[in-house]
């Protein structure tokens, strides 16, 4: 089997999973300052392995222990991944209603696990008053 046949067998089996729900009952409101400075766009390597190890804190899932920055791995990588969208959340996405923010990190085609998109939900810290 080539390494072309053999990442297109990957990317059949992992394409079962719902990659925009894995995230899904996490609450990642604790890395608020962190995960709000975040622009859309390319992720720099700080912020890449940045969100990998708050992912990793969180996901209880196959990819725990995997989430990793490095560019050349297909599986569990931010390397290659970038910020569509952070901000206000919407009904537009997957996401519960009753969180104020999400960031929505996207995958190339070249990534078996996650494929496509996944989703950060958060909302801001409560100040005392």
């Amino acid at each position: 089997m080539t390494d072309v046949q053999s990442n297109a067998t990957q990317l059949a089996a992992a394409a079962a999973i719902n990659w925009a729900g894995y995230l899904y009952k996490y609450d990642f409101t604790p890395y608020f300052d962190s995960l709000s400075v975040m622009q859309a766009g390319e992720l720099s390597e700080d912020d890449a392995v940045l969100l990998g190890t708050i992912i990793a804190e969180f996901d209880t899932g196959e990819g725990r222990e995997f989430w990793n920055a490095n560019p050349e791995s297909n599986e569990w990588s931010l390397a290659r991944a970038k910020i569509h969208y952070n901000g206000a959340n919407s009904r537009a996405f997957p996401t519960k209603y009753k969180f104020q923010h999400v960031l929505v990190l996207e995958f190339d085609d070249t990534s078996v696990k996650p494929q496509k998109r996944i989703y950060l939900q958060y909302n801001s810290p409560v100040t005392e008053s």
